[in-house]
């Protein structure tokens, strides 16, 4: 996890809603991606008022060029923030627009926590 690139609204899980975003970059590309959350959209997501973003990379056990993004919401769809507003739309275009060019492929996943299907470890 890299905790400089999150915006984490506590160390426990909360909501029922978990969004995640999987993106592998080629190896060339890595530090570019690595500097665009860094540099760009983690400061516009923070400017936009987003209150939970998550930031990894796979390190052991998988393709060290895949980052994991996610973020917990109460609701679904999740209705956050108006980013664009706050940075500007065509800010915000230019910066997502980043994205797509530092990729070779990208995965997105809800899941929702069912309590009734779930271990704990309190259990």
């Amino acid at each position: 996890m890299y905790p400089a690139l999150s915006i984490d609204a506590g160390t426990a899980p909360s909501g029922e809603f978990m969004q995640v975003r999987v993106r592998t970059t080629s190896p060339c590309n890595r530090q570019a991606y690595f500097d665009w959350i860094e540099d760009e959209l983690a400061p516009a997501l923070r400017e936009g008022g987003v209150t939970d973003f998550r930031s990894g990379r796979i390190i052991m056990g998988g393709n060290p060029n895949t980052f994991v993004r996610y973020t917990l919401a109460n609701e679904f769809p999740a209705q956050g923030p108006d980013i664009a507003a706050a940075v500007g739309e065509r800010e915000f275009a230019r910066i997502i627009g980043r994205e797509p060019g530092l990729l070779v492929s990208s995965e997105e996943y809800v899941y929702r926590f069912r309590e009734d299907l779930s271990f704990t470890a309190d259990e």
